[in-house]
């Protein structure tokens, strides 16, 4: 961000035949992201995405991870980065990851705003070195989504997840849509306090 400029963005993958999930559901949220900043958002998707596929065209990278940032500054414009895409390791999904707890919740946490990224590394500063990701958590105890991700718990057979003071993910939302056909949902977050009881856990994001 330090070299974009502050600005509302997107993170997503493309993939081969530049195929990306729900590219509109991403430049949606950034355009309300904006609106409730109070910033202008001139640009239609279609602009954006054919900014995107040129982009990704250029850069020669098969399926690459791509930022697009629309900086508050200069909204008529939009700076997209590509780079190549590598997953987190396959015994992350297998074996699950260390996470941290912090207490923390964001002033404006449905915008995607990238003055948020720049203070992210400060929540981690006091966490063990093997924690991948930290949960934010309000004064009441309640788990309200990770830094870099959404937070589910699943207790007494219901998956339940923050609905209020969190960034709704695009992967989240696609995943409660398929979570409804498998178990109840429950749009309540998880306290601390039920930590020990859950039975399992797990986060979600467009690029993991």
């Amino acid at each position: 961000t330090r070299s974009t400029g502050h600005g509302v963005y997107a993170v997503f993958l493309v993939y081969e035949g530049l195929y990306a999930v729900h590219p509109d559901d991403h430049l949606d949220r950034m355009r309300s992201s904006a609106a409730l900043l109070g910033q202008p958002f001139p640009r239609s998707n279609t602009w954006l995405r054919e900014a995107c596929r040129r982009a990704v065209s250029a850069s020669g990278i098969a399926a690459p991870r791509i930022r697009i940032t629309v900086p508050h500054d200069n909204p008529e414009c939009a700076i997209i980065a590509v780079e190549p895409f590598t997953p987190p390791p396959a015994h992350f999904y297998s074996e699950g990851v260390a996470v941290g707890l912090v207490q923390h919740a964001r002033v404006f946490a449905r915008a995607k705003d990238s003055r948020f990224t720049e203070s992210r590394a400060e929540l981690f500063r006091d966490q063990p070195t093997d924690v991948y990701e930290v949960m934010l958590y309000n004064i009441a105890g309640e788990i309200l989504e990770g830094a870099s991700s959404n937070f589910y718990g699943i207790m007494d057979g219901v998956l339940c997840t923050a609905d209020e003071g969190v960034l709704a993910g695009i992967a989240r939302s696609m995943l409660l849509k398929a979570a409804t056909q498998v178990l109840p949902v429950r749009l309540k977050p998880i306290n601390i306090t039920d930590l020990p009881y859950l039975s399992e856990a797990m986060m979600t994001s467009s690029t993991r």
